[in-house]
């Protein structure tokens, strides 16, 4: 009957559109079933989230691979923008971004946290932010005492950007962290980290 695909596609096309026509203006289909989202509005229920601006630490490879220290130790602060909700706390949604990783547009930096380790817990008591992970970011992680520099830099820096916490404390599933080369024994601010 057709003598291409093509013609036969159009023909097709249109012929279902005259039968949507149709069935509309004959009542078949009820256009007040059908939502309107211009109508609907947001979600009444979501609660109002903010878009904040944070630092997070990663590794910068090429002071690990210069051996030099920069202002920061081994990490660098990328700047993220992260969606805080209406009852959360900034501080836990920081790390959580950090716990996540770098981002290809981020650059050419590492993560600091192994991807499998989990934040079991974030307390803060006065100034102090207490952080319990799972044990995989012990086990998981490359290990050494550089790596376990690295990560001590990483979530310092990340957590105590914030004027509330000044100094902090990382637990593994209640005890204190230990990588066979350091232990954690107390919290630690900014300034305690040029002797770490």
């Amino acid at each position: 009957m057709f003598k291409n695909r093509k013609a036969a596609l159009v023909c097709l096309c249109l012929a279902a559109l005259l039968a949507l026509v149709s069935l509309s203006a004959t009542g078949c289909i009820r256009r007040d079933t059908v939502p309107n989202p211009v109508e609907e509005g947001p979600d009444e229920n979501l609660p109002p989230t903010n878009e904040v601006e944070v630092f997070l630490f990663f590794v910068d490879p090429a002071l690990v691979e210069s051996g030099e220290l920069g202002e920061f130790g081994y990490v660098l602060p990328i700047t993220r923008s992260i969606t805080v909700g209406e009852g959360e706390d900034v501080v836990r949604r920081t790390l959580e971004a950090l716990l996540a990783g770098p981002r290809v547009e981020d650059g050419n930096y590492y993560a600091t946290v192994p991807a499998t380790a989990e934040m079991m817990a974030v307390t803060r008591e006065g100034s102090t932010l207490t952080i319990n992970f799972s044990q995989e970011v012990l086990t998981d992680s490359p290990g050494g005492t550089l790596w376990g520099s690295i990560f001590v830099q990483s979530i310092v820096f990340t957590a105590t950007q914030f004027p509330e916490v000044e100094q902090v404390m990382v637990l593994v599933e209640g005890e204190m962290w230990d990588d066979g080369h350091s232990v954690w024994e107390k919290p630690l601010g900014q300034e305690d980290l040029r002797n770490f």
